[in-house]
């Protein structure tokens, strides 16, 4: 008989942990988690710390792992991610540690591990329901857990977990209830439609039949290895045959079987992870942060991802040399640890427990369920109850690790008191602060607790305090959604809403939709510094073709609205600027010029010739000739002007931009006519006047007319 602390604690515990499967991607994953290590630390009394070095290696290095994260605060680029992140192992520490050391006669393995295996059959149960009827999944606050809406759900770690532990049950102990739970456990995994599990799932089936007594169950597993086999080959020749782009021959299922090889993103996830490792080898850039990695290092829009699909090297980009050394060899320490128990061991328990290990591992190779806290928390009991199972194997390994044993006492009590303690004043913080959020006060609720990163969103787009908005954006600037969200706000000015966007877009270049919002944001700031900055980067990206997602009416949209700044610069006499802006706008889509008035042809003769030149010097004239005669009236007057002070230089200049422009016979009498005005030209005119002939004569292929050039000396010169 059990006590009633004993069954008050297994249901809360076991209770807690399913809400924590469902809710743990929401606010009340939170709660639900401080309460589990509250359950934890209330019977903490029954701990045994001598059993800790029973478990000296993997409550080592997982502490070791754990220490890092809490370490990573110190140089990470996202406070609030990583806060969540060490909150997120610290807890999972302090449960693990629990687990381990919790005295087996207060807290029977048998007890837990079955309680667990119920668990998740029940979530087995609910994952064919809402594959079967999908309407029924819009309630679920997670639609990766138990629905397959982005290819494959979550479940399918649980349900690797829980096979072998079931055909156990099912085999040694003939429960009819565990046979048919692995029916429904297999048919789960078929429905999660994910591939590697599916792949493992064989491998399990065909372990487990192995050594089976049960003959009802062997012909069950034969069953069950066929369908599931099978569906692995035709899920095979579905990957390798065909792409997304083409269509599935079960069209309902077309994002879940129909998922190409060819277009597989998971190693552009790794090369991410591994190319952001090495550019910060030994510190890392903080717990949680891959999300905010992948937008930059991602080599083609659409490449990005929160989580790097293999927790070795997304630890070793979070975390550095030493996270993730220390969680790969916490990893390493139990897929040896359970290929030697599978190697020496008879079927039993013992070798269910090691291969669900074993598979699970697998898996996060591959996959990113381990982020969910509810799966990784399911991950650590599972390898608790397995290592308290086979904890006499370990009596000689002990004797071997003096050092390790030493340690393992001090340094897993220090991670289990710090995890505690922040994890519950974090727990407390964060239900203070839903009381003032529900109150109205979000600033104040934020800065109770700031790391409520999707709260964050909310209150940016909304009027915040001064104070308020510059601490969430000391906190968050390196997230790009939260730059987003406060260039969302109606009461941010186009200049800060400019600003924003601009720190977007550097920390998610790859976003195309934000460029036409930072542009026009930029040109409506009224700002020529701004609109400049804004311009170039549209330019550069039309160039580069990295903004292919718009069309030639929306580069067009944009020229224009440049044009119509340019002229309103012009007006308030920012010549300088209004000529920059004039400039990006031809070069964005030149055929602007044609549609729209261009105030600075209309100013050219108020203009220096050496101000505009950069931009006269690019016209085409089949993109300027509705304003033809303004531009030849201006270009003549530079001429002339240029002749008249003698200005070689500038005299070729002019021409060489106006000949392309205008008609050559008429520059041609333009320049006679200056000629025949001047009454005493100098030697500097007469050279300048030759220069303008000969850059004429160069571009036509024509002689100019033999008396003028006779008239100016150029002849003369050429003979000598």
């Amino acid at each position: 008989m059990y006590s009633v602390s004993q069954v008050i604690f297994f249901l809360l515990f076991l209770g807690s942990l399913f809400l924590l499967l469902i809710f743990g991607e929401t606010t009340f994953g939170i709660v639900f988690l401080g309460l589990i290590v509250t359950l934890c630390v209330m019977a903490s009394r029954h701990i045994k710390l001598e059993l800790a070095k029973t478990f000296a290696w993997p409550l080592v290095l997982l502490g070791v792992f754990v220490l890092t994260v809490f370490l990573s605060l110190l140089t990470t680029i996202s406070v609030p991610l990583t806060v969540n992140a060490a909150m997120f192992y610290g807890a999972s520490y302090s449960v693990f540690f629990f687990l381990l050391t919790c005295d087996p006669k207060w807290l029977p393995t048998r007890l837990i591990l079955i309680g667990s295996s119920i668990l998740i059959v029940i979530f087995a149960l609910l994952t064919i329901l809402y594959t079967l009827f999908p309407s029924l999944a819009v309630s679920l606050p997670s639609v990766t857990l138990l629905t397959a809406q982005y290819g494959h759900n979550q479940a399918s770690i649980l349900f690797l977990l829980v096979l072998p532990v079931l055909w156990h049950f099912a085999d040694k102990h003939h429960s009819h209830f565990a046979k048919v739970a692995v029916v429904f456990v297999c048919s789960a995994l078929l429905l999660s439609f994910a591939r590697v599990a599916s792949i493992l799932t064989v491998a399990e089936l065909m372990f487990l039949m192995r050594g089976t007594t049960d003959a009802v169950l062997k012909t069950i597993g034969k069953v069950l290895f066929g369908v599931v086999a099978m569906a692995v080959l035709v899920i095979g020749v579905l990957s390798v045959s065909g792409d997304q782009s083409t269509s599935c021959v079960i069209p309902f299922f077309q994002s879940k079987l129909c998922k190409s090889i060819h277009t597989e993103l998971r190693p552009a996830y790794w090369s991410q992870a591994t190319r952001a490792a090495m550019e910060r080898p030994f510190t890392g850039w903080g717990g949680g942060t891959f999300s905010l990695l992948s937008p930059v290092y991602q080599e083609k829009y659409g490449d990005f991802s929160g989580y790097a699909h293999n927790e070795v090297l997304q630890a070793f980009a979070e975390y550095g040399f030493f996270g993730g050394v220390s969680f790969g060899a916490f990893l390493l320490w139990l897929l040896v640890k359970a290929v030697r128990v599978l190697k020496k061991s008879e079927q039993g328990l013992l070798s269910s427990l090691a291969l669900a290990t074993l598979c699970v591992i697998i898996t996060s190779f591959f996959d990113f369920g381990w982020h969910m806290i509810g799966i990784w928390l399911c991950f650590l009991l599972f390898v608790a109850l397995w290592l308290r199972t086979g904890e006499d194997l370990s009596t000689k390994r002990n004797k071997r690790s003096s050092v390790v044993s030493t340690v393992v006492t001090p340094l897993s009590l220090l991670v289990v008191v710090m995890s505690t303690i922040t994890v519950m004043v974090w727990s407390f913080a964060f239900v203070i602060s839903g009381m003032y959020w529900r109150q109205g006060n979000k600033d104040l609720s934020i800065k109770v607790f700031p790391f409520a990163y999707w709260r964050v969103e909310d209150v940016l787009q909304n009027e915040t305090d001064s104070d308020a908005q510059s601490y969430i954006f000391s906190l968050y600037q390196n997230h790009y959604r939260v730059w987003d969200a406060a260039a969302r706000s109606e009461f941010t000015p186009a200049s800060l809403k400019a600003s924003y966007l601009s720190k977007a877009i550097k920390l998610d270049p790859f976003t195309q939709q934000r460029y036409l919002l930072y542009v026009k944001a930029a040109l409506m700031s009224k700002d020529p510094d701004i609109a400049v900055a804004a311009l170039q980067t549209w330019r550069e990206k039309k160039q580069e073709n990295t903004i292919d997602m718009y069309s030639y009416s929306d580069h067009g949209e944009v020229a224009k609205m440049a044009i119509t700044e340019a002229n309103d610069l012009m007006i308030r006499g920012k010549l300088l600027q209004a000529i920059r802006i004039y400039e990006y706008a031809y070069q964005i889509q030149a055929e602007q010029f044609s549609m729209n008035d261009v105030l600075i042809f209309e100013k050219m003769k108020e203009i220096s010739f050496s101000e505009m030149e950069n931009f006269l010097g690019m016209l085409e004239y089949s993109k300027v000739f509705p304003h033809e005669q303004k531009i030849y009236e201006g270009g003549v007057y530079h001429l002339r002007s240029a002749l008249r002070k003698g200005n070689a230089d500038e005299a070729e200049k002019v021409m060489k931009i106006m000949l392309p422009l205008q008609d050559k016979w008429l520059l041609a009498k333009e320049i006679e006519q200056e000629w025949s005005d001047l009454k005493q030209p100098n030697e500097l005119v007469r050279a300048a006047f030759s220069k303008a002939v000969s850059t004429w004569e160069k571009y036509t292929q024509v002689q100019f007319n033999y008396g003028f050039r006779q008239q100016i000396g150029m002849n003369d010169v050429e003979n000598r």
